[in-house]
């Protein structure tokens, strides 16, 4: 069945909408951690470091986050005036896709200044 120009706006909604993955990942991966992981005093990151038994999950879900979320940006655009599109657009690409996947694909471990900057650019954005 093929979506309409009317419904496939809406699809991007759903891509979005499984962003949820990453709570989910980061529970998981918490779990595992040797000894207590504290969500107060410990920063996300350590989830993603070599030393987490499942680094793989979280880094792997920040990056995924990453793909949904732009994937959902590319079905949503019909919603938005060609002027609000590119506004957002340039925004978007500018700041929050590199920061997302610069979290998921450089851990705190591997390089920590490129994985604070991006850590901070995708917190600001």
């Amino acid at each position: 069945m093929e979506s309409s120009p009317r419904t496939q706006p809406w699809l991007g909604a759903g891509w979005w909408a499984l962003c949820f993955q990453f709570f989910v990942a980061e529970q998981i991966a918490r779990l595992r951690w040797p000894g207590h992981y504290s969500m107060s005093t410990n920063w996300i990151s350590d989830l993603g470091a070599a030393n987490s038994p499942l680094h793989w999950v979280m880094n792997g879900s920040f990056a995924l986050q990453g793909v949904l979320i732009s994937v959902g940006a590319i079905l949503m655009r019909r919603l938005f005036s060609r002027e609000v599109e590119f506004s957002a657009r340039a925004a978007y690409c500018s700041c929050f896709r590199p920061g997302v996947l610069g979290v998921g694909l450089v851990p705190e471990d591997r390089n920590g200044q490129v994985h604070q900057l991006a850590a901070l650019v995708h917190l600001v954005r």
